[in-house]
Parts: C-alpha cells; sequence; structure tokens
C-alpha cells in the first residue's frame, strides 16, 4: 500500500498534470436532446465515498485505493464541506497512469451515453458530487477550456448547447492554452458562467484553478473568431432554458410499465393522462409474471416501472439489476412502510402514495430542472 500511496502522490501532487482531457474533451459532447435522469434517489440519502463507488469498483482499476487516498486528503475539508463531499471532488480531479482510465474520464462516458441505464451506476456517487458542489459559492466570471480540433461550425454563433458531463474550465486562460496542441487546429472556448463552482480547495491540482459547471449546464454560442490560422475562439455564455424552450426528448424507445393487482376508476384516469403527458409507450399488467417477461423481452428498449407495494415487494428484486430498467416508482397508500424496502434499491427514485405525486414524480425524470441539482444529465 506504501508503493501505491507514493506513486499516487507522484502522480497527482505535481505542479502540472500530464493527464489533460478534463479540459479538453468537449468534442466527446453528443450534442444530442437525450432523456434527464433523477440526480437523486427520494428514498435513499447520501452515501459515503466508499459506498458510493463501489457499483464500479470493478470497472476503474485501483478505484478503492484512490477513495482511500483522496479520503486521506481530505481530513481537514474546507468551505463547509465533509470529509466525503471534499473527497469526491478529489477523486474527480485526480490523475490516472498514462493509459489507464480515470474516474473523471468513466464517470463523464456514462453521464453522455445515449443509454441512461449506464449513468445509474454513478447515481449514489454524483448525489455526493452535486451535494459538495452545492455548498461551494457560484463563480459568475469568465472560466477557460478547449479542443483539440476545429469545432467552429458546430459552435456556429447563435447555436444553443448542453454539456452533460461535469465540466472542468480554469478561470486562467494560459492553463487551458497551455493543454493545446499549437502545431494543429485547436479551439478555445471562452465562457461566461453564472454557477460554475471552485473546486480549488478540493481539487488534487490546485494551481490549476479549476472551475466546474454541473453535468447538464445549459450555453449559447454568442460569437466566435479566427485570430490565426488554425485556431479558433469561440464566445458561450450560461443560459437556463425556460419551460417554454425546454425540448422533449425522443422517448419512442422507451416504456411506461405499470404493474397493479387491479385498476380502478382513479387508476384509469391516472393512465390516461400519463398517456397524454409522455409521448411514450404506456403498458400496464396486472399480472407480475406476464410484466417480467415482457420487460426481458423488450431487452432494448430502456423501461420506467411503477408497481405497486406488495407487488413490488416481489418483483423489484428480480428487475431491479437488469441494464434496460431505467428507474422504478413505487405506488403504494402505505409510503412509509414500503420505504422500508425500497431504500436497498438504487432504481427505485421515489415512493408515491397518490396519482398527482406519481405525474410530478415521472414529469421530474422526464423533464430538464433549472437547478443545481436538478441539471444533472
Amino acid at each position: 500500500m506504501g508503493t501505491k500511496n507514493s506513486s499516487m502522490k507522484a502522480d497527482n501532487e505535481s505542479n502540472i498534470r500530464s493527464d489533460r482531457v478534463r479540459y479538453l474533451d468537449v468534442n466527446q459532447e453528443s450534442d444530442k436532446v437525450l432523456p434527464y435522469i433523477p440526480v437523486a434517489c427520494a428514498t435513499n440519502s447520501i452515501a459515503s465515498l466508499r459506498e458510493a463507488v463501489k457499483p464500479v469498483e470493478n470497472l476503474i482499476e485501483d478505484l478503492a485505493d484512490k477513495v482511500e487516498y483522496a479520503l486521506e486528503k481530505c481530513k481537514r475539508p474546507k468551505d463547509g464541506l465533509t470529509q466525503n463531499e471534499s473527497a469526491s471532488l478529489y477523486l474527480y480531479s485526480m490523475q490516472w497512469p498514462p493509459g489507464k482510465d480515470s474516474f473523471y474520464t468513466m464517470f463523464n462516458w456514462a453521464l453522455r451515453d445515449e443509454d441512461r441505464t449506464k449513468a445509474v451506476l454513478y447515481q449514489d456517487y454524483c448525489n455526493l458530487f452535486m451535494s459538495a458542489l452545492s455548498k461551494l459559492p457560484s463563480r459568475q466570471d469568465d472560466v477557460w477550456r478547449g479542443v483539440n480540433g476545429d469545432l467552429s461550425e458546430q459552435y456556429g454563433q447563435g447555436t444553443t448547447h448542453v454539456w452533460r458531463g461535469a465540466t472542468s474550465c480554469s478561470n486562467m486562460v494560459h492553463v487551458t492554452d497551455s493543454f493545446l496542441n499549437s502545431t494543429s487546429s485547436r479551439t478555445l472556448f471562452k465562457i461566461k458562467c453564472f454557477q460554475g463552482k471552485s473546486i480549488e480547495n478540493h481539487s488534487a491540482f490546485p494551481n490549476e484553478k479549476e472551475t466546474v459547471l454541473p453535468p447538464g449546464t445549459c450555453l449559447r454560442v454568442k460569437s466566435q473568431s479566427n485570430p490565426v490560422p488554425n485556431f479558433y475562439i469561440v464566445d458561450l455564455e450560461q443560459i437556463v432554458i425556460s419551460s417554454e424552450q425546454k425540448v422533449v426528448p425522443e422517448l419512442s424507445s422507451f416504456h411506461l410499465i405499470w404493474l397493479r393487482p387491479y385498476a380502478d376508476k382513479i387508476l384509469q384516469q391516472t393512465e390516461i393522462k400519463l398517456l397524454k403527458l409522455f409521448p411514450i409507450s404506456l403498458k400496464t399488467f396486472e399480472d407480475s409474471n406476464e410484466c417480467e417477461t415482457f420487460i426481458r423481452q423488450e431487452s432494448s428498449s430502456q423501461t420506467i416501472l411503477v408497481v405497486s407495494g406488495q407487488l413490488g415487494r416481489e418483483i423489484v428484486p428480480k428487475m431491479h439489476d437488469l441494464s434496460n430498467i431505467m428507474a422504478i416508482f413505487v405506488y403504494s397508500i402505505n409510503k412509509q412502510a414500503n420505504e422500508e424496502w425500497a431504500k436497498n434499491y438504487k432504481k427505485v427514485t421515489a415512493v408515491v402514495s397518490n396519482p398527482t405525486d406519481l405525474i410530478s414524480e415521472l414529469e421530474r425524470l422526464l423533464s430538464p430542472e433549472e437547478s443545481i441539482n436538478g441539471s444533472f444529465v
């Protein structure tokens, strides 16, 4: 362990990082309209960092050791953060050895993936990460990031973009510019932000003066210039998208499945409202075996499952880990009793006791949020 700690110290306590991808991966943003997924499970409290990364420990080399190192470095956190919150930011900023995928890389890959179930594995970590960001003061200033290559055509004047990943920037232009390849085409982004969060006090590389824009940040191109050959500057401003401007994601590949033992008048009225609200395929089942068979057969379609309390106890343990299950809602009058068992399942987004709350939770799941805690992918 001592050797590993020494290696981590060498990798993450120099003044300049060798892994520069965090500031240079704008080209990894798909610029596609994607369904939003929930920021936090209503039934779950914020996990510790050790607990939060357990679902992805087998995906990222040496992750457990990196977590311990981050926690050790964050024993006396600043800015009112807990040790776990501070360490979640420190882990985000750490670099991995050359040729190895860092936590940052894998985390943002999941946030940007069109398969929204990929991000579920990182949900506990993201809750902790967003909790940490929410406690930091918002920066209202110009920040910088870049990319090797010419993105001027994609980022034309007046166009709007949503960056699904967590966006690392620096408040010092020379830091970002030094990461770019000066011998080929490159694009420098100047971003006027109002929701940037300085993680300098919680970073493995404090000299970079890093500012993080939360996942799901919306940006508009104010202007662009080409001051010298092969060098492009894009001037962006962070914006809030109004309800009138929000784009409904393409949900034809989704199923909203409702499993309940019977259909009374209230439930039938609720189903009608759901069909009007969401352009997705709503299917209802009264038999749990038929429901399970359908979900397994439709493995290529992402599924939102609404289930009554008693049936939920039976089917959720069997269906929870299927990759096509995006989120689960438990519908029951006895809310408290069902929250007890539901808190053990990460994909259970909410336990609701009436149709109004159910519809509200589904709207929140599939619609962009304007607050920092709702800007997650």
